[in-house]
């Protein structure tokens, strides 16, 4: 878990910048749109903060828990390689940025508690039945619309190198079309669309 402060900090620095966008005329997309996906940056002092949601469906071509050894092979795939910010975006070398906490969030990766199956069976058929229908239409509401959200927490020796950032994300998710970025660094805030065609963030 992120530090107290650390994550204080973080939302509030997400706030502002998602304020500024507003007052900008930038659009903010649905949180939950196929194809499209939100990229918040947060950089105070040394310390830099990343934030990335999506629909499952963009980065792992599925929104449901895995049924087969190739969906959990590609959901595995797909949080080791989320595991490193660097596979989500480059900077220059020099920033000298090192990782201090990444999590990943999603409720593909939750596990299922057992059910006792002889307690459901003492019930009468009917209410079995009933049990069952609303148990899974409940999962089904639950698993559809799944998204992943990771966040970083760095720490820069030289964060005045990090002017300009490339997104590598659109090379291993080729349902993602557009990614919606927004920043706030001591110079100031932004937002942009990038595209697979443009993935380059200025925050300088």
């Amino acid at each position: 878990m992120f530090p107290r402060k650390t994550l204080t900090l973080s939302v509030c620095l997400m706030a502002a910048s998602l304020s500024w966008a507003h007052d900008h005329g930038f659009e903010q997309h649905g949180t939950h749109e196929h194809g499209s996906a939100t990229l918040s940056l947060a950089l105070d002092g040394n310390r830099l903060e990343i934030l990335l949601n999506s629909p499952a469906i963009n980065l792992v071509g599925f929104e449901h828990r895995p049924h087969t050894a190739a969906q959990v092979q590609a959901l595995e795939k797909m949080t080791a390689f989320l595991q490193q910010p660097t596979s989500l975006l480059s900077w220059k070398n020099a920033a000298d940025c090192r990782l201090d906490n990444v999590e990943i969030h999603s409720a593909l990766l939750a596990t299922e508690p057992g059910h006792d199956h002889d307690h459901d069976h003492d019930h009468d058929h009917d209410h079995d039945h009933d049990h069952d229908h609303d148990h899974d239409h409940d999962h089904d509401h639950h698993d559809s619309h799944a998204d992943i959200e990771v966040t970083y927490s760095l720490s820069c020796q030289s964060p005045q190198h990090l002017d300009r950032l490339q997104v590598r994300l659109f090379q291993q998710a080729p349902g993602l079309e557009r990614l919606n970025v927004q920043w706030i660094t001591p110079q100031g805030q932004g937002a942009k669309h990038l595209t697979p065609q443009d993935t380059e963030i200025r925050l300088r």
